[in-house]
């Protein structure tokens, strides 16, 4: 049987977006943990396999964290016009583009959780 080692990275890497796509949200509250992984690889459809998607644990999903970051900003970036753009505005651009992207997560993350805390209060009324 021939392993196609190309796909079976994209796949890898796929779980591996997907459970930190999904643990993301408690991280500001929990910490990079082996438990916030265990969340995260729940909600993303992987129950029981945080070990195995991030064997390194914690700072597996971190070095991952970075990678998926810079994927992201890479791509943000083909929407700039880095080309015609003299190297200090191409460095600016490129730090700009990766702390918004930062700052709208952050945002929603934070939202969504001033979102709950208020449902929550609201109920006990």
């Amino acid at each position: 049987m021939k392993v196609n080692y190309a796909e079976a990275k994209r796949e890898k890497r796929a779980q591996r977006d997907a459970v930190l796509t999904a643990a993301l949200p408690n991280v500001p509250f929990d910490g990079w943990t082996d438990a916030t992984l265990a969340q995260g690889a729940e909600a993303a459809g992987f129950p029981g396999q945080a070990g195995r998607i991030f064997p390194g644990g914690p700072k597996d999903a971190i070095a991952h964290f970075m990678d998926l970051a810079d994927r992201l900003m890479i791509e943000d970036l083909k929407s700039h016009d880095l080309a015609n753009m003299k190297v200090r505005a191409r460095v600016t651009t490129a730090v700009r583009v990766r702390l918004e992207r930062r700052s709208e997560e952050h945002t929603s993350e934070l939202q969504s959780h001033l979102n709950l805390v208020c449902r929550l209060l609201l109920e006990k009324k």
